[in-house]
């Protein structure tokens, strides 16, 4: 009888082992898949039991080490020094060298610290093993409270980012769950804006331009409008002095980088010039943009500038602030008789325009021999 109960039990054992090793492989390949960690039930009480416990009073020497069971598998480890909650996870994605966020521009990592701060300061104390789907949702809803989707969008993206910067970067545990269930929810994306900049509507704006003495702002709509350029490409921006990048104007500690230059002009009238975001060399043949020609001709009387910015302010005669050139855009446009839903953006996405941006495009009704026509000297 003993020997048959034995037997009995080194059978229930083996089957056990059996079943555990293909549990443990079959979670396992789940982990890898979605780069996740696994760790045993006795090792996670023992952590949430260390991280909840008072800190004990300074001692004359440092406590043992805590003797920890080896994990199931190499590449697996208890989540130590894990994020605890949002707040933390926006700091570390600001400092931490390997960040994404270190290798933004000034004005884009303005425009993040933005959503960043308002995520912090509405959520900032929410723990991560605390947040769900149905957390998150309600997040957005604040976020979105009286129909904005476009905000509401915006800041879950700007919360995608964060927890792919722990999930990748930091190899986090809750960031990794997190991402997991963001990847699984569908917000409510904004409409497409349907507002277009009209050959008449820039022709208008350029019209008051001339009428309120501000010629600058009428060729900056030309050639925004001919050849899609957005606003930080035709007049540039002022970044703090400290930012990389050299430039040979600097207002109030503040450097000019990034705007259209006439000494990239050519003697055949193609303006080369480096887009301020992704580093894309553009040749912008200026001969077959007739609103551009005719700015030409009216501001220059043929004979433009060797070198300088291109856009320079009539008021300061530096090249315009973003705000400020935003600020008169919006009040010329306001004067022309431009809808309010238009903005100065909507200048380098303009429905009707031509594809005459690349240097040798055709255009139609441009005659290069008629009073448009300018020459460098």
């Amino acid at each position: 009888m003993k020997a048959a109960e034995i037997r009995l039990l080194l059978e229930a054992r083996a089957k056990i082992e059996r079943e555990t090793t293909a549990d443990m492989a079959a979670l396992q390949e789940l982990a890898k898949k979605y780069h996740l960690r696994v760790i045993s039930e006795a090792d996670w009480a023992e952590f949430r039991k260390l991280r909840s416990s008072p800190q004990p009073e300074a001692q004359p020497a440092p406590p043992a080490p805590l003797e920890v069971p080896a994990p199931p598998a190499e590449n697996i480890k208890l989540p130590w020094n894990g994020v605890e909650t949002i707040a933390q996870l926006a700091d570390i994605y600001r400092t931490d060298e390997r960040s994404p966020y270190r290798a933004l521009r000034f004005g884009t990592r303005n425009n993040a610290d933005n959503f960043i701060d308002r995520i912090v300061s509405d959520f900032g104390e929410k723990r991560l093993a605390d947040l769900n789907a149905d957390s998150i949702w309600k997040m957005y809803e604040s976020w979105a409270d009286g129909g904005k989707l476009a905000t509401g969008h915006a800041f879950v993206t700007k919360l995608r980012g964060l927890l792919s910067f722990g999930t990748v970067t930091l190899d986090d545990a809750g960031c990794q769950r997190l991402s997991i269930i963001m990847n699984r929810m569908r917000f409510p994306t904004p409409p497409a804006r349907e507002e277009r900049l009209t050959k008449e509507h820039a022709t208008a704006i350029r019209a008051e331009a001339h009428a309120k003495g501000k010629p600058s702002i009428a060729l900056a709509q030309a050639i925004q409008f001919e050849f899609g350029l957005g606003q930080k490409d035709a007049i540039g921006e002022y970044v703090p002095a400290t930012e990389p990048g050299t430039s040979d104007i600097i207002v109030n500690g503040m450097k000019w980088l990034h705007g259209i230059r006439w000494e990239n002009v050519d003697d055949a009238l193609v303006l080369r010039h480096e887009t301020s975001f992704g580093g894309k060399l553009l040749e912008l043949d200026l001969k077959r943009a007739p609103m551009v020609m005719e700015e030409l001709q009216k501001q220059f009387k043929g004979i433009v500038p060797k070198s300088g910015p291109i856009i320079i302010s009539e008021w300061s005669g530096k090249p315009w602030s973003g705000n400020e050139f935003r600020r008169w855009w919006r009040k010329l446009a306001d004067g022309a008789g431009v809808p309010k839903a238009i903005k100065n953006m909507d200048s380098g996405r303009a429905a009707d325009r031509e594809q005459f941006a690349v240097k040798g495009a055709p255009f139609e009704g441009l005659d290069l021999d008629g009073d448009t026509e300018v020459s460098l000297h």
